[in-house]
């Protein structure tokens, strides 16, 4: 059998966050939206402007809730649930304040994904993928029916709890709950 006729297998290569971290500060990612999902590097589309105010509008309320001195909200920052998972959520609030992190935190108290084109994956693979990392309080803003999904009690990589609650209501993160959003002051 010649070299050009032999059959290879097919090799990848799964990353870790910290290669997946090393190849975007190389800039090998450079103009792509990128996450990083057991090792697989997930293209996303490119965000539009409903998404940038409306992901800009959560993080306000959620600062207003949360105060700085204890908790951390990021934006659009990595979150490294495990040695190979980074899935860098619209919204997510940590333990902790800013100033006390020396590396990317691997947990959260609430995330908030806001969704207009990835509707599905948000409450797919991205929900069992939160859940796996035993986050207690995950919710997915449906910009284009004006809703939200609430997913709680994570249990062996599924949420087990999922509402939906529509633009006139009012929800609560478990971690804070005496304060009250009304979803409608989420979306643009």
């Amino acid at each position: 059998m010649s070299a050009l006729t032999e059959q290879r297998p097919i090799v990848t290569k799964k990353l870790t966050c910290q290669e997946f971290w090393d190849l975007g500060e190389s800039g090998f990612f450079d103009g792509h939206r990128v996450i990083l999902v057991d090792g697989e590097v997930i293209f996303m589309s490119p965000i539009n402007f409903p998404h940038v105010i409306s992901t800009h509008m959560v993080r306000k309320l959620l600062e207003s809730i949360f105060p700085d001195t204890q908790f951390w909200v990021k934006p659009q920052d990595p979150l490294a649930l495990s040695l190979s998972t980074d899935p860098q959520p619209d919204v997510a609030v940590v333990p902790g304040a800013f100033s006390s992190f020396t590396a990317h935190p691997t947990t959260a108290l609430l995330i908030v994904e806001v969704s207009d084109t990835t509707l599905s994956f948000d409450l797919g693979d991205k929900a069992d993928l939160y859940a796996t990392g035993n986050i207690e309080d995950y919710w997915v803003l449906d910009l284009n029916r004006r809703r939200l999904f609430v997913h709680r009690d994570p249990q062996n990589g599924v949420y087990t709890t999922i509402t939906t609650h529509a633009e006139t209501e009012l929800v609560s993160p478990l971690a804070m709950p005496n304060a009250t959003i009304l979803v409608s002051d989420m979306l643009p």
